[in-house]
Protein backbone atom coordinates (compact mmCIF):
# COMPACT_ATOMS: atom_id res chain seq x y z
CA UNK A 1 0.00 0.00 0.00
CA UNK A 2 2.06 2.91 -1.35
CA UNK A 3 0.04 5.54 0.53
CA UNK A 4 -0.22 3.78 3.90
CA UNK A 5 2.26 6.27 5.42
CA UNK A 6 -0.22 9.15 5.10
CA UNK A 7 -1.59 10.04 8.55
CA UNK A 8 -5.33 9.85 9.16
CA UNK A 9 -6.94 13.22 8.51
CA UNK A 10 -4.17 14.49 6.23
CA UNK A 11 -5.46 16.14 3.08
CA UNK A 12 -4.07 15.11 -0.31
CA UNK A 13 -5.40 15.47 -3.84
CA UNK A 14 -5.49 13.31 -6.94
CA UNK A 15 -5.12 16.34 -9.20
CA UNK A 16 -3.93 19.83 -8.46
CA UNK A 17 -1.20 22.40 -8.92
CA UNK A 18 1.41 21.17 -6.42
CA UNK A 19 2.78 17.67 -5.96
CA UNK A 20 4.73 16.24 -3.06
CA UNK A 21 7.20 13.75 -4.52
CA UNK A 22 7.91 11.51 -1.55
CA UNK A 23 10.62 9.37 -3.11
CA UNK A 24 11.87 6.31 -1.26
CA UNK A 25 11.06 7.56 2.27
CA UNK A 26 8.26 5.01 2.79
CA UNK A 27 10.71 2.20 2.02
CA UNK A 28 13.56 3.53 4.15
CA UNK A 29 11.42 3.14 7.26
CA UNK A 30 11.70 -0.62 6.84
CA UNK A 31 15.41 -0.55 5.98
CA UNK A 32 16.42 1.51 9.01
CA UNK A 33 13.84 0.23 11.50
CA UNK A 34 16.43 -1.75 13.46
CA UNK A 35 18.35 1.43 14.38
CA UNK A 36 15.27 3.49 15.21
CA UNK A 37 15.42 5.93 12.30
CA UNK A 38 11.93 6.91 11.18
CA UNK A 39 12.36 8.54 7.77
CA UNK A 40 8.64 8.54 7.14
CA UNK A 41 8.14 11.08 9.93
CA UNK A 42 9.80 13.72 7.74
CA UNK A 43 7.32 12.95 4.94
CA UNK A 44 4.42 13.12 7.38
CA UNK A 45 5.71 16.42 8.77
CA UNK A 46 6.01 17.87 5.27
CA UNK A 47 2.45 16.81 4.52
CA UNK A 48 1.32 18.52 7.75
CA UNK A 49 3.13 21.70 6.66
CA UNK A 50 1.41 21.62 3.25
CA UNK A 51 -1.96 21.29 4.98
CA UNK A 52 -1.15 24.05 7.51
CA UNK A 53 -0.50 26.35 4.53
CA UNK A 54 -3.89 25.41 3.05
CA UNK A 55 -2.36 23.18 0.37
CA UNK A 56 -3.64 19.72 -0.50
CA UNK A 57 -0.71 18.34 -2.49
CA UNK A 58 -1.00 15.64 -5.09
CA UNK A 59 0.69 12.46 -3.87
CA UNK A 60 1.07 9.79 -6.51
CA UNK A 61 -0.15 6.31 -5.70
CA UNK A 62 2.12 4.89 -8.38
CA UNK A 63 5.21 7.02 -7.73
CA UNK A 64 8.45 5.16 -8.24
CA UNK A 65 12.03 5.74 -7.16
CA UNK A 66 13.50 8.72 -9.03
CA UNK A 67 16.38 6.52 -10.19
CA UNK A 68 19.20 8.65 -8.75
CA UNK A 69 21.32 5.71 -7.60
CA UNK A 70 20.83 3.84 -10.88
CA UNK A 71 21.99 6.87 -12.84
CA UNK A 72 25.05 7.37 -10.65
CA UNK A 73 25.86 3.64 -10.93
CA UNK A 74 25.72 3.87 -14.73
CA UNK A 75 22.49 1.90 -15.29
CA UNK A 76 21.14 4.53 -17.66
CA UNK A 77 18.62 2.22 -19.34
CA UNK A 78 16.74 1.46 -16.11
CA UNK A 79 17.12 5.08 -15.02
CA UNK A 80 15.54 6.27 -18.28
CA UNK A 81 12.65 3.83 -17.81
CA UNK A 82 11.96 5.14 -14.29
CA UNK A 83 12.30 8.74 -15.44
CA UNK A 84 9.78 8.23 -18.26
CA UNK A 85 7.31 6.50 -15.93
CA UNK A 86 7.57 9.22 -13.28
CA UNK A 87 7.34 12.08 -15.77
CA UNK A 88 4.27 10.49 -17.37
CA UNK A 89 2.59 10.16 -13.95
CA UNK A 90 3.52 13.74 -13.01
CA UNK A 91 2.16 15.09 -16.30
CA UNK A 92 -1.04 13.06 -15.93
CA UNK A 93 -1.64 14.64 -12.51
CA UNK A 94 -1.64 18.11 -14.10
CA UNK A 95 0.68 19.71 -11.55
CA UNK A 96 2.87 22.68 -12.37
CA UNK A 97 5.18 22.32 -9.35
CA UNK A 98 6.84 19.28 -7.78
CA UNK A 99 8.24 19.61 -4.24
CA UNK A 100 10.55 17.02 -2.72
CA UNK A 101 12.28 16.73 0.64
CA UNK A 102 15.04 14.48 -0.72
CA UNK A 103 18.15 16.21 -2.13
CA UNK A 104 18.80 13.27 -4.47
CA UNK A 105 15.24 13.35 -5.83
CA UNK A 106 15.52 17.12 -6.20
CA UNK A 107 18.69 16.92 -8.28
CA UNK A 108 17.37 13.99 -10.31
CA UNK A 109 13.96 15.48 -11.11
CA UNK A 110 15.30 18.97 -11.80
CA UNK A 111 18.60 18.29 -13.55
CA UNK A 112 18.91 14.67 -14.67
CA UNK A 113 15.38 14.26 -16.02
CA UNK A 114 15.88 17.43 -18.07
CA UNK A 115 19.21 16.16 -19.43
CA UNK A 116 17.72 12.75 -20.36
CA UNK A 117 14.21 13.73 -21.45
CA UNK A 118 14.39 17.43 -22.27
CA UNK A 119 12.82 20.43 -20.56
CA UNK A 120 9.87 19.47 -18.39
CA UNK A 121 6.52 21.27 -18.13
CA UNK A 122 6.70 21.37 -14.32
CA UNK A 123 8.91 23.26 -11.89
CA UNK A 124 10.89 21.33 -9.28
CA UNK A 125 11.60 22.80 -5.83
CA UNK A 126 13.35 21.42 -2.81
CA UNK A 127 11.21 21.59 0.33
CA UNK A 128 13.52 24.23 1.81
CA UNK A 129 12.93 26.52 -1.18
CA UNK A 130 9.19 25.90 -1.03
CA UNK A 131 9.07 26.55 2.73
CA UNK A 132 11.20 29.67 2.37
CA UNK A 133 8.67 30.99 -0.16
CA UNK A 134 5.72 30.11 2.11
CA UNK A 135 7.37 31.95 5.02
CA UNK A 136 8.19 35.00 2.85
CA UNK A 137 4.61 35.13 1.54
CA UNK A 138 3.12 34.80 5.03
CA UNK A 139 1.38 31.52 4.22
CA UNK A 140 3.14 29.90 7.16
CA UNK A 141 3.47 31.74 10.42
CA UNK A 142 6.05 30.46 12.86
CA UNK A 143 4.95 31.41 16.34
CA UNK A 144 5.88 30.08 19.70
CA UNK A 145 9.51 29.83 20.65
CA UNK A 146 11.98 26.98 20.34
CA UNK A 147 15.12 27.84 22.28
CA UNK A 148 17.72 25.76 20.45
CA UNK A 149 21.17 26.06 18.95
CA UNK A 150 21.23 24.15 15.69
CA UNK A 151 23.67 23.44 12.92
CA UNK A 152 22.95 22.49 9.34
CA UNK A 153 24.95 20.10 7.16
CA UNK A 154 24.78 21.04 3.46
CA UNK A 155 23.89 17.89 1.49
CA UNK A 156 26.16 17.47 -1.54
CA UNK A 157 23.31 17.07 -4.03
CA UNK A 158 21.44 20.11 -2.73
CA UNK A 159 24.44 22.35 -2.11
CA UNK A 160 27.39 21.69 -4.37
CA UNK A 161 25.35 20.08 -7.16
CA UNK A 162 22.39 22.47 -7.22
CA UNK A 163 23.58 25.62 -5.43
CA UNK A 164 20.82 25.64 -2.80
CA UNK A 165 22.45 27.10 0.31
CA UNK A 166 20.31 30.02 1.48
CA UNK A 167 16.80 28.53 1.56
CA UNK A 168 17.49 25.96 4.30
CA UNK A 169 19.20 28.62 6.41
CA UNK A 170 16.31 31.03 5.90
CA UNK A 171 13.83 28.42 7.12
CA UNK A 172 15.97 27.59 10.17
CA UNK A 173 16.54 31.22 11.13
CA UNK A 174 12.83 31.99 10.70
CA UNK A 175 12.01 29.76 13.66
CA UNK A 176 11.66 32.01 16.73
CA UNK A 177 14.35 31.29 19.33
CA UNK A 178 16.55 29.16 17.08
CA UNK A 179 20.19 30.13 16.70
CA UNK A 180 21.97 28.76 13.62
CA UNK A 181 25.59 27.90 14.30
CA UNK A 182 27.52 27.23 11.10
CA UNK A 183 29.88 24.27 10.91
CA UNK A 184 33.52 25.11 10.22
CA UNK A 185 33.08 23.61 6.77
CA UNK A 186 29.80 24.69 5.21
CA UNK A 187 28.17 25.62 1.92
CA UNK A 188 30.50 24.74 -1.01
CA UNK A 189 33.12 23.48 1.44
CA UNK A 190 30.80 21.25 3.50
CA UNK A 191 31.93 17.73 4.25
CA UNK A 192 30.00 14.94 2.57
CA UNK A 193 27.63 13.21 4.99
Amino acid sequence: NRLSWIPEGAQIAQKGDIMYYVGCLPYFNVVFDDIGVKHIESAQSMLNIFNAAGIEPVVLENERCCGHDLSFAGDFATFATLAKMNVAAIKKSGVSKVVTTCPECYRTLKLDYTEFLGKQEFEVQHASEFLSDLISNGRIKLDGKLTKKVSYQDPCRLGRHMGVFDAPRKVITSIPGVELVEMDRNRENALCC
